[in-house]
C-alpha cells in the first residue's frame, strides 16, 4: 500500500512539473529566460563532456575481429605447398599462411617455438629433441602428431619429389618417439640447426598414398590442408583457367589466439605495374613487393611503405683468376676507396637501403681498431696507383681532319663552345702501365637497380681513372654461362643469407665451384678455418668473435667490395593496422605476425594494472 501511495505521488509531480515550467516562463522577463535557457545549456554540455571523457578515460581501443584484407601479389600459384615452394613468391606467401612450422620467427625476426612447445639438444650438439604440442588440429579436423613431421621430412629428403628444400636435410636422421615427440640425428654439431625447422608440416593422412610421380599434380596443391592461422575456403579461375584469386578464412580452430582479420583475398597480377595500378585504385589493400623505382609513385599520405631489413647484400665479386688487375692487392684497394657507397644508396634504391662493410650483416665491426671502413675518396684511390706505379695517359680520341675542315668559318665560330664541350665529354685519362690501360669489367644481370647500380659505378671509378666496361646479361645467361663457370672479372651480384649468420656457403674455398656461391673464389685457409669452427660452436660469444676474424679477414684481403643491403619495400592502406615489421628473413616472413593485423576496432574496459 505504501508502494502504490508513492507511485502516485511521484506520477502527480511528473504531471505537474510542466505545468510549473510554464508558469515559471511566463513570470520571467525575456533576459531570464535567456540566462535560465543558457544556464541549463552550459549544465548539459558539461555532463555530456564528463560523461564522454568518462568513458574515454576509461576505455581503450583494441583489436577488433573482422573484416577482408586484399594483398596483391606478382605472380601465379603453381604449389601450395611448403615442400615444393620454394623459388615461387605466390607458393611461398601463401604457404607461410596455411601451414605451420616446428618453429617460427617473431615479429623481431627472432626464432620461437611454434608447433614445438620445446626442445632439447644433446651434449655433443648432434642431436635434438622436439616436443609438440598436443592441441594442434589440421584444418580438415585431424589432429597433428610426429608422424606428419616425420612423413614430411622423408618427402624432402626423399630425391623422387625433388624437393628444392632437400640440401637442408642431407646426412640427418629421424626418428619419432611417441606421437608428440620427435629427435633429430646429425652427423656434426651444426649451430643453425633450429632454423631449419621453419618448413611448414604436410598432413600424412592426406599425402601418405600419393606417389612421387603424381605428388606435383595432386589437387591439394591448390586446395591445401595445413595447421597455419588461416584455411583454404576457395580458388578462382578465370576463363582461360589461370588462377586470378584465392580466398583464405582465419582458422576457428588454431592453437594460437584467433587472428582478428576473418578473410584473406589474394589477388594475383601479371606484373609489377599492374598490382600498382590495383594498389593505387584500391582494389587492393597491398602488394607484396615493389621496386624502388615504383615507390617514387607511392603516396604515402594513404599507404604505409614499410622498409623491412633482409638479410641480404649486393656486392662486386673480385675475381682474381681471371683478373690480372685484380690479382693486384692495390688495384682493389683502390677500387674500394673509388666506390661511393652512401650515393650508389641514394640514386639507385632513392634512398631505400643501407651500407654494407662486410659478408655477416648481424655483427657490426664498427669498433674493431683494425676494421678499416673505407671512405669514398677520388684522390685516395688515384693515390695508390700512383704508388704502384700506374701512370695517367690521355686516351682521348683524336679529331679528324674532316671535323677540323673549316668549311664555314661563321658556323665554326658559333659552335665554337658546343665543339668544346663535347671534346671534354669525350675526353678520356685512365691509368696506364706498360702502354695498357688499368681496365675492368663488371658483369651484371638486366634488373634495372643492378644496372644503375652498375652504371654509377662505372662512373665512380672511371673518375679515379679505371677504364670501366660493363657487361649486362639475362639472368639465365650470367647463371648458365658465366656464374657457374665463373668466367667474369668483376661481378656485381647478391646474396641472400640466412637469418643465422652462417656465412661459410658463400666464402669457403671449399664452394668456389658450381653450385657452391662463393663468387668470389675466394682462397684463404684462415677464412675457412673459421667458417668451419664458427658454424659448430654453440657459445655464443666465442662465435662472434670467430666471425668477427673472419670479417677483418675479408677486410684486410678485399676480394669483394660491399655496396648495400636493400630494404625490402611493402606497401600497404593505413587502413591495415597491427603490422609491425623491421626485420624479417625472407619476403614471405612478412605474415610473423598477421594474426595480429586487423582492420576493425572496438573499445573496451581497461583493464586494472
Amino acid at each position: 500500500m505504501n508502494k502504490l501511495k508513492f507511485l502516485n505521488k511521484i506520477n502527480k509531480f511528473l504531471r505537474l512539473t510542466p505545468f510549473f515550467f510554464q508558469k515559471l516562463g511566463e513570470s520571467l522577463r525575456l533576459r531570464e529566460r535567456i540566462l535560465i535557457t543558457a544556464g541549463l545549456f552550459m549544465f548539459f554540455s558539461s555532463l555530456a563532456w564528463c560523461s564522454i571523457n568518462f568513458y574515454i578515460a576509461n576505455t581503450e581501443i583494441v583489436p577488433a575481429h573482422g573484416g577482408t584484407y586484399i594483398e596483391g601479389i606478382v605472380g601465379k600459384p603453381e604449389y601450395l605447398n611448403p615442400v615444393l615452394a620454394k623459388g615461387n613468391e605466390a607458393d611461398l606467401s601463401l604457404s607461410e599462411i596455411i601451414y605451420s612450422g616446428i618453429m617460427k620467427y617473431d615479429e623481431n625476426n627472432q626464432l620461437i617455438n611454434d608447433l614445438a612447445s620445446g626442445w632439447q639438444v644433446s651434449e655433443d650438439k648432434t642431436q635434438y629433441i622436439i616436443d609438440l604440442k598436443k592441441n594442434v588440429l589440421f584444418h580438415d579436423g585431424h589432429p597433428l602428431t610426429a608422424e606428419d613431421v616425420l612423413y614430411t621430412i622423408n618427402v624432402i629428403q626423399n630425391p623422387r619429389y625433388q624437393s628444392p628444400c632437400r640440401l637442408n636435410w642431407v646426412g640427418v636422421e629421424v626418428e619419432t618417439r611417441g606421437d608428440y615427440q620427435i629427435v633429430f640425428t646429425l652427423k656434426k654439431p651444426f649451430v643453425p640447426f633450429l632454423h631449419n625447422l621453419t618448413f611448414g608440416v604436410l598432413p600424412k593422412h592426406i599425402w601418405k598414398d600419393i606417389s612421387p610421380e603424381e605428388f606435383p599434380l595432386s589437387e591439394f596443391n591448390k586446395a591445401p590442408v595445413g595447421t597455419g592461422p588461416y584455411r583454404f575456403h576457395r580458388l578462382i579461375k578465370e576463363s582461360n583457367g589461370t588462377v586470378s584469386q584465392i580466398v583464405l578464412k582465419a582458422n576457428a580452430n588454431y592453437y594460437l589466439a584467433k587472428p582478428y582479420l576473418e578473410t584473406l583475398l589474394f589477388k594475383f597480377y601479371p606484373s609489377e605495374e599492374a598490382a600498382l595500378d590495383a594498389l593505387k585504385k584500391k582494389d587492393v589493400l597491398a602488394i607484396n613487393d615493389l621496386t624502388h623505382h615504383s615507390s617514387q609513385d607511392i603516396n604515402e599520405e594513404k599507404i604505409n611503405l614499410y622498409q623491412i631489413s633482409l638479410p641480404r647484400y649486393y656486392a662486386i665479386f673480385l675475381n682474381i683468376y681471371t683478373s690480372r688487375n685484380l690479382a693486384d692487392d692495390d688495384t682493389r684497394k683502390a677500387l674500394a676507396w673509388a666506390t661511393c657507397e652512401e650515393a650508389i644508396i641514394d640514386e639507385a634504391l632513392y634512398g631505400k637501403g643501407k651500407v654494407v662493410n662486410s659478408p655477416v650483416l648481424t655483427i657490426p665491426m664498427e669498433e674493431e681498431e683494425d676494421f678499416k671502413k673505407r671512405g669514398c675518396s677520388t684522390d685516395k684511390a688515384k693515390e695508390i696507383l700512383e704508388k704502384a706505379g700506374w701512370e695517367l695517359k690521355d686516351y682521348t680520341p683524336e679529331k679528324s681532319e674532316e671535323n677540323n675542315e673549316e668549311n664555314n668559318p661563321e658556323e665554326n665560330s658559333d659552335e665554337e663552345t658546343t665543339e668544346e664541350t663535347a671534346q671534354a665529354e669525350t675526353k678520356k685519362i685512365y691509368f696506364d702501365k706498360d702502354d695498357q690501360p688499368l681496365e675492368i669489367t663488371i658483369t651484371t644481370t638486366d634488373y634495372p637497380e643492378l644496372v644503375k647500380t652498375a652504371e654509377i659505378i662505372q662512373r665512380q671509378w672511371e673518375e679515379a681513372g679505371i677504364l670501366v666496361n660493363l657487361e649486362i646479361l639475362s639472368i639465365g645467361d650470367l647463371l648458365g654461362s658465366k656464374i657457374e663457370s665463373r668466367e667474369y672479372e668483376a661481378l656485381l651480384f647478391g646474396e641472400t643469407l640466412n637469418v643465422d649468420p652462417d656465412p661459410r656457403p658463400y666464402w669457403h674455398s671449399g664452394e668456389r665451384k658450381s653450385p657452391g656461391q662463393n663468387l668470389a673464389n675466394y682462397n684463404s685457409e684462415k677464412a675457412d678455418k673459421l667458417l668451419d669452427e664458427g658454424r659448430q660452436e654453440t657459445n655464443e660469444e666465442v662465435r662472434t668473435q670467430l666471425y668477427r676474424d673472419f670479417q677483418l679477414l675479408i677486410n684486410k684481403d678485399i676480394p669483394a667490395i660491399f655496396l648495400y643491403s636493400p630494404y625490402y619495400l611493402f606497401p600497404v592502406n593505413k587502413a591495415v593496422q597491427g603490422i609491425t615489421l623491421e626485420s624479417i628473413g625472407v619476403p614471405s616472413k612478412r605474415y610473423s605476425n598477421i594474426t595480429n593485423w586487423h582492420l576493425e576496432n572496438k573499445r573496451t574496459r581497461k583493464q586494472k594494472e
